[in-house]
């Protein structure tokens, strides 16, 4: 087969490919980038921004078109069905299925999370909370009983829950941290971030018996002194040096380093410690 006709079939194919895969109209951009009409309208397609030649475009299964609906751009309904991505959520009502913040939904007899169920919770006293993360609203369950990380109970205490700083929280027994569900199993009483002399903050906090490395990995520095220890440097952003009676503190590609020998009595840095 001369080149130029293997060329021309390959074209061919490709061109077939891609056109299989073409998408119709957005459904409704205002709620959702990820549902859209297939080229007949007789089907709804699931795929990010119509993106098919690397993210596939799967279509909806069952779907009544004449009636289906987008509400985010996980969930949507028709007169039949409430669906979660490609699938059907089981035993769901479309007529009291109902947005709550995020990936969080209401139906009449269960609470949702990304389309599972989240057990033991009554729809009729859930609500969510929010906060930010890089300017975007992240949102929690809340509940008579609990508070909710996603589908996850982290804390008995909805009516004590309440938030400090960098989307920490804390209730009576304990610190946690948003989004990540992480329990620091500090003592809430007297947990508190400790701030550079001028103000700024740091990667430190402490209570009355533990002092903790908050970059990341949020971990107790073992035989840190919380009476003595006190962040070097002024002004926002690393480096982030600090001393107790016993050592000097910093921190390298991330992890918390101890210098060995030296001396924190006599130990300095310039005020910016650079």
């Amino acid at each position: 087969m001369p080149n130029y006709t293997k060329v021309l079939c390959f074209i061919i194919i490709l061109l077939c490919t891609v056109g299989c895969t073409i998408t119709g109209p957005a459904i409704d951009t205002s709620v959702s980038n990820y549902h859209y009409y297939n080229l007949t309208r007789t089907g709804v397609i699931y795929s990010l921004k119509a993106n098919c030649f690397e993210l596939g475009c799967p279509e909806i299964k069952e779907v009544d078109i004449s009636t289906f609906k987008p509400l985010n751009d996980i969930y949507a309904v028709d007169k039949s069905n409430v669906y979660f991505r490609l699938h059907i959520i089981p035993n769901a009502s479309p007529n009291s299925f109902k947005l709550a913040g995020g990936s969080y939904a209401i139906g009449k007899n269960n609470v949702y999370w990304y389309g599972k169920v989240i057990p033991f919770i009554k729809p009729q006293s859930f609500s969510v909370g929010t906060f930010k993360v890089d300017n975007y609203d992240v949102y929690y369950g809340i509940d008579e009983a609990a508070i909710y990380c996603g589908d996850q109970i982290i804390s008995k205490e909805p009516l004590l829950f309440h938030k400090l700083e960098y989307n920490y929280y804390k209730d009576s027994k304990n610190i946690y941290h948003m989004p990540s569900c992480d329990t620091l199993h500090a003592d809430p009483k007297t947990f508190q971030f400790l701030n550079k002399k001028d103000g700024a903050s740091s990667v430190y906090a402490k209570d009355s018996k533990n002092v903790y490395y908050m970059f990341l990995q949020r971990e107790v520095i073992e035989g840190a002194d919380p009476d003595t220890f006190e962040v070097l440097c002024t002004k926002i952003g690393p480096p982030h040096y600090a001393k107790d009676k016993n050592s000097v503190y910093g921190m390298k590609f991330g992890k918390l380093i101890r210098f060995e020998g030296a001396d924190p009595n006599t130990f300095e840095f310039s005020e910016s410690c650079q």
